[in-house]
């Protein structure tokens, strides 16, 4: 097996990612929907050779699904919401190693190392008179099939882990 893909039985979060040996998940928060769904009922099953883990929130009206095959290295993911969450966005956060993935799709537009920040968290003005805001380095979920971030040593997409969740 090649990649590994380790999700939190208390909160659902991406807790591990790792391919080829390298741990690309970041470490100062988890891979979640916005800031996490919090206290979350954790349950996986396999139906009909696929592998599925259902993360139901206890205090949002969110459950989280992860749909995966042994041997297929795609993650389907799926949200199913039935109101609304607070905060009143709900965003897929990614939260990866910089060092070892620093470019997006959108190339460093979101590179905020060496950058001030000048409104709240999200915008920075960079020494060589750039702003830049890790927001740009999306687009909107439904016009992006497919995402993926590059480094030296690999160019990552969702297609990359293998299963089983482990």
């Amino acid at each position: 097996m090649s990649g590994c893909l380790i999700i939190s039985r208390s909160t659902g979060d991406i807790t591990s990612l790792k391919y080829k040996g390298v741990e690309y998940q970041g470490t100062s928060k988890n891979t979640a929907i916005n800031s996490g769904l919090g206290s979350s009922t954790v349950t996986g099953e396999t139906v009909n050779g696929y592998i599925k883990i259902t993360v139901a929130s206890s205090g949002n009206p969110v459950t989280q699904y992860y749909v995966a095959k042994n041997g297929d290295p795609t993650i389907y993911m799926g949200t199913y919401i039935t109101g609304e969450v607070d905060p009143g966005e709900l965003r897929w956060l990614a939260r990866l190693r910089t060092n070892s993935l620093p470019t997006g799709v959108h190339g460093n537009v979101g590179d905020t190392r060496g950058c001030t920040a000048f409104e709240g968290k999200d915008t920075f003005k960079c020494s060589n008179g750039e702003t830049r805001c890790k927001m740009y380095t999306s687009d909107r979920f439904i016009d992006d099939p497919v995402h993926c971030v590059a480094g030296s040593v690999s160019h990552l997409t969702p297609n990359d882990f293998e299963v089983p969740v482990c």
